[in-house]
């Protein structure tokens, strides 16, 4: 769950059991749900807290070798874009990636105008490195066989993108993208587990 919706998770569930309970039971969720709730927002802090550390520490290491790389964008014909093209920039001396799954990413995205439409930087630092797991076929194809610390240049095309599907002003329908990615560590940060008690708090008042 992303942390943005934890605390209105747990809110809904002291919603929902309110909504749901007679009169007495609104004064008070079981002493149980209580704890947990309070248990688990101390661990979503403290996961929170090594996240925006681990965040720093990273952006330090490779902001110098991502910033450079803005060089790349450019306007490119779209028209030509027929396959998923792949072009290393920097070869890493990490692990090599063998699945989307083995890695995080910074990166560059652009349109064929050579609009920026997403980047990690953010002015002098990078926002938090993402999974890969979950994105497009493009990428999950086109990072495999790099190395961690590596740079590559990704050119995709639409059915490897959005396909028929727009993205807002910069990502019409039906276009083909370039990225540039920049692989790092997985990580080894578990975020908490929502506890059974919450679980079970809010089912059993979604069945009144």
């Amino acid at each position: 769950m992303a942390l943005g919706t934890i605390g209105s998770f747990i809110a809904m569930i002291f919603a929902n059991s309110n909504a749901q309970h007679d009169a007495t039971q609104q004064e008070q969720l079981s002493q149980e749900a209580q704890k947990a709730a309070a248990d688990y927002q101390k661990k979503v802090e403290e996961y929170k807290k090594k996240v925006e550390e681990e965040g720093k520490a990273m952006a330090g290491q490779y902001y110098d070798i991502l910033k450079p790389q803005e060089e790349h964008v450019a306007a490119f014909d779209g028209s030509k874009v027929k396959q998923l093209e792949k072009e290393d920039i920097i070869e890493g001396n990490g692990a090599e990636v063998k699945s989307a799954s083995d890695m995080r990413a910074y990166y560059i995205g652009w349109n064929e105008k050579g609009k920026v439409f997403d980047t990690s930087i953010n002015n002098d630092t990078l926002k938090p490195p993402i999974s890969v797991a979950n994105t497009i076929k493009g990428w999950q194809q086109g990072v495999i066989g790099m190395k961690i610390g590596g740079v590559r240049e990704l050119t995709i095309p639409s059915e490897f993108a959005y396909g028929s599907k727009a993205q807002g002003e910069d990502i019409p329908a039906n276009a083909p993208l370039k990225f540039i990615v920049l692989a790092v560590p997985k990580g080894d940060l578990a975020e908490p587990q929502i506890p059974e008690a919450l679980i079970k708090a809010y089912t059993q008042g979604a069945r009144r």
